[in-house]
C-alpha cells in the first residue's frame, strides 16, 4: 500500500473513534453530572490543551524534521488511557480526558504529513483525507450508541487509536530539510495566517456552542441515544460525499473564497437549528456539510502559506485556532444554555458567524495563492 494511502486507512480508525466519543461523551458525562457545565468541561478543558499542545507537536516535528514518530509516541499514550475511562467519576474524567489531550494532539499532524506527498494538489488530498475521516465518522456514529449501551465504548475507542498509531509507523515520510536557524514563531506568511487563525477562532467557536450541546438537546425531545448516534453518522455521510468535490473546488476557484462562503452560511445554519424543534428537520439542517468546506480551504490556504519544513508549525496554528475555538465554545454554550436555554446558544452561535464572515473576507481581499 502506498503510503499515503495508509495514512488515510490510519486516519479513518482514529476518526472512528472521534465519531463514537462526539455524541456519547457528553451524554455519559451528563448522566454522571446532571450538569451542563460539566458537559461544557468535557468538551473545553481537552480542547485547551489541544490548541496548546497541537503548535506544540508541529513545532517539534518542523525542528527534528520528522511527523511520524511524534504520531505515533503521542497517540500511543493517549490511547492508552481511554482503558481507565470506565471507572472514572465525572471530575476525574475531566481531568483525565483533559491530559489525554496533551497527547492526542499529535494526531493533527496528519494533515501536514500528507500534503507533503501532494505539493500541487493540496485541496484534492485534504479532500480526500476528510472523506476518509467522515466515514471513520459515520462508522463511529453508527456504533457509538451500541458501544455505550454494551459498556466496551472506552474500550474499543482505546483499541482503534492504537491502532492508527501502529500503522502511521509503517510509512516511509518524505525527508525534508532541518534549519539550523529555527524560529519558533517565525514562518510562513504571517499575514495570511493571522487572519486566518482569527477567522477560525470565531468560526470554531460558534460551531461548537452547537456541536457541545446538540446530542443532549435532542436527548431531551425523547431522541435515544442509538438515534443521535445515527445523526452524527448522517453527517458523516454528507461530508464523505462532498469533501473530495470541496478538494477540487478549492483547488479550482480558490480556497480564500469558499472559506468565505463556508463562514457566511453558518450564519444561517445555526440560527436555523435555535428555531427548530422538529427532530426530523433539526437533523437535516444539522447534516448540511458545510464543515467539509471549511475543513479542505483552511487546511488548503494554511499549507500555501508555508514551506514543507514550516508546514507543522503552519498547521498547528490552524489545530491551535479550532481548538481554541473547541474551548471557548462549550464553556460559552454550557453557561448560555444554564442562563437561558439551549435555542438561544444556538441563535448567538449564528450571530458570532457574522465576525468570522468579516474576518474572512478581509482575508480574502489579499491572499494570493
Amino acid at each position: 500500500m502506498k503510503d499515503h494511502k495508509t495514512i488515510l486507512v490510519a486516519w479513518l480508525f482514529f476518526s472512528t473513534v472521534n465519531g463514537i466519543m462526539f455524541p456519547i461523551l457528553p451524554i455519559y458525562i451528563y448522566n454522571l453530572s446532571e450538569s451542563y457545565i460539566y458537559v461544557g468541561l468535557i468538551n473545553a478543558l481537552p480542547a485547551l490543551m489541544l490548541m496548546f499542545m497541537s503548535f506544540i507537536w508541529g513545532t517539534l516535528s518542523d525542528k527534528i524534521g520528522k511527523r511520524k514518530e511524534i504520531i505515533f509516541f503521542s497517540c500511543f499514550v493517549g490511547s492508552v488511557m481511554y482503558f481507565s475511562f470506565g471507572i472514572l467519576n465525572s471530575e476525574l474524567l475531566i481531568v483525565m480526558r483533559t491530559i489525554q489531550f496533551v497527547f492526542l494532539a499529535g494526531a493533527y499532524l496528519v494533515p501536514a504529513l500528507l500534503t507533503e506527498y501532494f505539493p500541487e494538489e493540496k485541496g484534492k488530498a485534504l479532500g480526500n483525507f476528510q472523506s476518509f475521516g467522515a466515514l471513520g465518522w459515520v462508522i463511529g456514529g453508527l456504533s457509538a450508541g451500541y458501544l455505550y449501551n454494551s459498556g466496551y465504548i472506552f474500550v474499543a475507542s482505546g483499541i482503534l487509536t492504537l491502532i492508527f498509531a501502529f500503522l502511521i509507523t509503517t510509512i516511509e515520510e518524505i525527508p525534508k530539510n532541518v534549519f539550523k536557524e529555527f524560529y519558533f514563531f517565525k514562518f510562513g506568511n504571517f499575514k495570511v495566517l493571522t487572519y486566518l487563525a482569527l477567522a477560525t477562532i470565531v468560526l470554531m467557536t460558534s460551531s461548537n456552542i452547537v456541536f457541545g450541546l446538540f446530542s443532549v438537546y435532542m436527548k431531551d425531545f425523547g431522541v435515544s441515544e442509538i438515534n443521535i448516534g445515527r445523526v452524527s453518522a448522517l453527517t458523516g455521510i454528507c461530508v464523505v460525499l462532498t469533501t473530495t468535490l470541496a478538494g477540487i473546488i478549492c483547488d479550482k476557484f480558490g480556497s480564500e473564497k469558499i472559506f468565505i462562503l463556508t463562514n457566511f452560511s453558518y450564519i444561517w445554519i445555526w440560527i436555523a437549528l435555535g428555531i427548530t424543534q422538529n427532530m426530523i428537520i433539526f437533523a437535516i439542517i444539522y447534516a448540511i456539510p458545510v464543515y467539509s468546506f471549511f475543513f479542505t480551504s483552511a487546511n488548503s490556504m494554511a499549507a500555501d502559506a508555508t514551506s514543507i519544513e514550516e508546514r507543522g508549525r503552519g498547521i498547528g496554528l490552524l489545530n491551535s485556532s479550532i481548538s481554541l475555538g473547541m474551548f471557548a465554545g462549550p464553556l460559552i454554550g454550557g453557561f448560555l444554555a444554564q442562563l437561558f436555554n439551549i435555542p438561544f446558544a444556538f441563535i448567538f452561535a449564528g450571530f458570532l458567524c457574522i465576525f468570522s464572515t468579516i474576518l474572512a473576507l478581509y482575508l480574502g481581499s489579499f491572499y494570493e495563492r
